[in-house]
């Protein structure tokens, strides 16, 4: 993860899942992340989430 603080609404990858997701926050020491179309959320360990860029998420078919 980056030095910046991500923001709550912001697609990431859980790279050890493969999954992409919302981030909603943190609980504990783990990033929360929710399915792009809804559903319960899931916990990832800091060093498993790549945030997404726009164009990345654009390229993915997933552009919020």
């Amino acid at each position: 993860m980056s030095d910046r603080s991500p923001r709550v609404g912001e697609l990431a990858r859980d790279v050890r899942r493969g999954h992409v997701g919302v981030y909603m926050g943190m609980a504990g020491p783990h990033l929360m992340l929710r399915p792009l179309n809804g559903g319960r959320e899931w916990p990832v360990a800091e060093g498993d989430v790549r945030f997404l860029a726009p164009e990345e998420a654009r390229r993915a078919g997933v552009a919020r």
